[in-house]
């Protein structure tokens, strides 16, 4: 599960590098990663 997370934050590193110039996709991946890191230390704590 963990593994899949960190592919998922590694694409939307990726994918938000390529987009830097489209601030709607940066907001959007960003939104995404706060979710994800959060998910990923409740995931964790248990």
């Amino acid at each position: 599960m963990e593994s899949l997370l960190r592919k998922v934050q590694t694409y939307i590193t990726e994918t938000d590098s390529k987009s830097s110039d489209s601030s709607g996709y940066s907001l959007i991946n960003k939104d995404i990663s706060d979710y994800l890191s959060t998910l990923t230390s409740l995931l964790s704590s248990k």
